[in-house]
């Protein structure tokens, strides 16, 4: 459960810590609650009372705050804390030293300008740190109320504000809690607390990134480390099979080229060879000679044959062809001619037969 500690100052900046009201407020569905009320703290007792207390909210009362009129012609409030630090020069006393200020948009283009003296402020932080409290936010609740009750005149409502009841002052510092009306905790002041907390959650974060960014690279580094082993073990292997499979190579550059040209030139003659059935024709052509006849070269492609022999007689080439015929189609004889032994040359082509 969210707790937040509104720490009322409700007499004057210099009337010291016996005046302080602690109002503790949990958060509950829709907005907070007062969870207790404190007074006359000590180091130890804010030890134990405040503990769990996450945020600290500080009111300054409006006799401590100083306050000026402008009339500007932007609302930016970016643009307008950029120039109130001139509009301020000479319109506030002398040896008031470095001020803080925050800036309230009234109607049309007036702005409230409240300030402090930085010092002084200051050292009222100096002294809530020394309590072990911090306020991340100092406002002031009468400042809500003036802006509410002033109206158009919220100069003179300034000069003489109403005395809020105590049940008032709770409920306006409910509103407060929910969405200050300034906060001067800024410039020199600024609350660093959270600034500091994201700083340091970014440092470990940013640690943890690196600590996961080493681990990742030595794991990577490892992998490749390995699969280059694993690489190398992997073409030694190659090589051996490679050689045992091809010893007549002497120069092997690339073994999965080679290896490849091999299988496609292996391939290559298969499909030569494929469907011929080249030792059954053999063997068939082997049954059917007829006397007379020699085949001296006999040459087998996938769709054709070429035979080439001698004969002792045409007659014996005439039934030669004749018993081929069985086996081939498309039969030609050529190239006749007479050799040296009184017999005839010829070259004898076909197709083979698709069985």
């Amino acid at each position: 459960m969210r707790k937040i500690c509104f720490i009322d100052m409700p007499q004057s900046l210099d009337a010291g810590s016996e005046t302080l009201s602690f109002y503790v407020f949990r958060r509950e569905a829709g907005g907070f609650e007062l969870d207790r009320e404190l007074k006359e703290m000590t180091p130890a007792l804010c030890r134990s009372e405040l503990a769990g207390v996450e945020e600290f909210y500080l009111n300054i009362p409006l006799s401590s705050l100083g306050f000026r009129i402008v009339e500007l012609p932007f609302t930016d409030k970016e643009k307008i804390r950029k120039v109130i630090p001139i509009e301020l020069e000479g319109m506030v006393l002398s040896g008031q030293g470095e001020l803080v200020f925050d800036v309230v948009i009234l109607d049309g283009h007036r702005v409230l300008v409240v300030f402090l003296e930085a010092k002084r402020l200051k050292d009222v932080i100096t002294e809530f740190n020394s309590l072990g409290i911090d306020p991340c936010v100092i406002t002031s609740y009468g400042l809500r109320s003036a802006l509410k009750r002033g109206g158009n005149d919220i100069a003179g409502y300034l000069m003489a504000p109403d005395e809020l009841s105590r049940d008032e002052r709770l409920d306006a510092m409910k509103e407060e809690v929910k969405a200050p009306a300034i906060n001067l905790r800024t410039g020199p002041l600024a609350y660093t607390k959270d600034a500091e907390g994201i700083r340091k959650k970014l440092r470990v974060t940013a640690s943890l990134a690196l600590i996961v960014a080493l681990m990742l690279n030595g794991f990577l580094l490892y992998r490749i480390m390995t699969y280059k082993k694993e690489a190398s073990a992997i073409r030694s292997e190659i090589r051996s099979i490679y050689t045992a499979l091809f010893p007549e190579d002497k120069r092997i550059s690339d073994e999965l080229y080679q290896m490849r040209s091999h299988i496609k030139s292996a391939k290559e003659r298969a499909d030569t060879f494929g469907g011929v059935q080249a030792l059954h024709f053999l063997k068939e052509v082997s049954k059917r000679m007829v006397g007379g006849i020699v085949f001296s070269e006999i040459s087998i492609s996938s769709e054709t044959v070429t035979m080439k022999g001698e004969t002792a007689s045409m007659e014996s080439l005439g039934k030669a062809k004749e018993t081929l015929s069985a086996l081939m189609t498309d039969i030609n004889i050529s190239d006749l001619k007479n050799s040296v032994e009184g017999k005839t040359v010829f070259t004898l082509t076909g197709r083979l037969r698709i069985s």
